[in-house]
């Protein structure tokens, strides 16, 4: 299941107040406390309010992400958001496969070098495709890290990593075969707050010609 991993959003200035509010009081309730005037923290998350002149945007962390959705409130963090004139000026979904990821970098690594890999409808031109490789901790013999898809100002881009490579290399337990594919996404592909809370449609939009689409993903329509 794709679960939403960082999300900006982003509110005219005349409504600065009204959400920042809400975003303090809500997540204050849940424990969350400010570690300076414009970040919150709760578990391990961060949150960041940036004002601006004309709009404020709040950017939404991985594993703020993850509290919410633990604590059963992601939707109603959201609903204020959704309640006024707002936009979702950048999101990243991510998905974990319970596969070996050297192979699978390899694979996407030859096919992207080819130009035979789209998350849109066209190709993305090989240029745009970055692989940074890492030690491998449970066989440095063969080749795994990170592999970037498109442009990074690309409307929508991929990574694909070792993810188990990565726990193990921060100090966790290892958790076995794991591979992260990850979708970023602006807001020129107009995604909403509902791609926050149920994501794989849009995911799979984007990332089927990355992994198999399962069959029961319902289509994603834009807006």
């Amino acid at each position: 299941m794709a679960i939403a991993d960082r999300v900006n959003i982003s509110v005219p200035s005349g409504r600065h107040l009204e959400v920042y509010q809400h975003v303090k009081r809500f997540c204050t309730g849940l424990g969350a406390y400010f570690v300076s005037e414009d970040i919150l923290q709760l578990e391990r998350g961060t949150l960041r309010i940036t004002e601006r002149t004309r709009f404020t945007s709040f950017s939404v962390s991985g594993a703020f992400l993850q509290a919410l959705r633990e604590f059963n409130s992601l939707e109603q963090f959201l609903f204020p958001f959704g309640e006024g004139s707002h936009k979702v000026s950048m999101l990243h979904i991510a998905q974990d496969f319970r596969v070996e990821a050297p192979p699978v970098l390899k694979r996407l690594k030859r096919r992207s070098k080819a130009k035979q890999v789209k998350l849109t409808r066209k190709y993305v031109e090989p240029r745009n495709v970055l692989y940074m490789e890492s030690h491998n901790h449970t066989d440095p013999s063969v080749s795994t890290g990170m592999l970037y898809i498109g442009s990074p100002k690309a409307e929508a881009r991929a990574a694909v990593y070792d993810k188990r490579n990565e726990r193990i290399d921060k100090g966790f337990d290892d958790p076995g075969p794991l591979t992260r594919g990850e979708l970023r996404v602006t807001d020129k592909m107009h995604v909403t707050l509902r791609d926050v809370v149920l994501p794989d449609s849009c995911y799979w939009h984007f990332m089927s010609d990355l992994f198999p689409k399962p069959e029961t993903v319902a289509p994603w329509t834009p807006n």
